[in-house]
């Protein structure tokens, strides 16, 4: 029962309804698992986790990676909110989906940015430093499989980003790093049977 004075009571909506979004569903809010580095990782006195194995240890052909909130976080889904698709993506003439993908902010083409809006985590960092740098690893391949509904996004984001503790040195993107990329919604098994099969 309402108190004496109180204005009339006001209809709340659905939580997962917005008005002003036309009554679809509100996007995901974005969550990460570790706040953005105030400063680049150093790893001046790191020593890689390879080196504690015997020499006769048997290291993987291919070391494979997921991305969201495994290689970086958030999850690139959730930032639909933040970079959303043109509304009339499907009227847009002989515009192709990658060319409307490119549409949005002034700053950031219409994508999410490295290190600004999407950040590599910390053991993330570790790892492919050391797969890129330490000599035993020389050989063994590195891959992603992702079944995100952002593919352009994710590609774009391993372009940006470099290879940690390699920022000086040209071309050496994550791109480059990952030799196979299985970025694409899907079963995940069809992911490691596409990469058994090129590997």
């Amino acid at each position: 029962r309402p108190s004496r004075g109180a204005g009339p009571a006001r209809r709340r909506d659905p939580p997962s309804l917005s008005p002003s979004n036309g009554g679809r569903p509100r996007p995901p809010r974005s969550r990460t698992l570790q706040p953005r580095p105030e400063a680049p990782r150093s790893f001046d006195n790191v020593v890689p986790a390879v080196d504690a194995l015997p020499p006769s240890a048997l290291l993987p052909k291919l070391v494979v990676f997921d991305l969201d909130h495994t290689l970086w976080t958030p999850e690139l889904y959730t930032l639909s909110s933040r970079f959303p698709e043109p509304r009339d993506k499907f009227d847009s003439g002989s515009r192709s989906r990658r060319d409307i993908s490119s549409m949005g902010r002034e700053d950031g083409g219409g994508v999410p940015r490295a290190w600004k809006d999407v950040w590599l985590l910390d053991g993330a960092q570790d790892v492919l430093w050391e797969l890129a740098t330490a000599p035993r690893w020389a050989g063994v391949g590195v891959a992603a499989a992702s079944r995100t509904s952002k593919g352009d996004w994710a590609r774009s984001l391993l372009r940006e980003f470099a290879v940690p503790g390699l920022d000086e040195e040209p071309g050496a993107t994550l791109d480059r790093l990952f030799s196979h990329k299985e970025i694409y919604t899907g079963s995940k098994v069809m992911h490691f049977e596409r990469l058994r099969e090129r590997t």
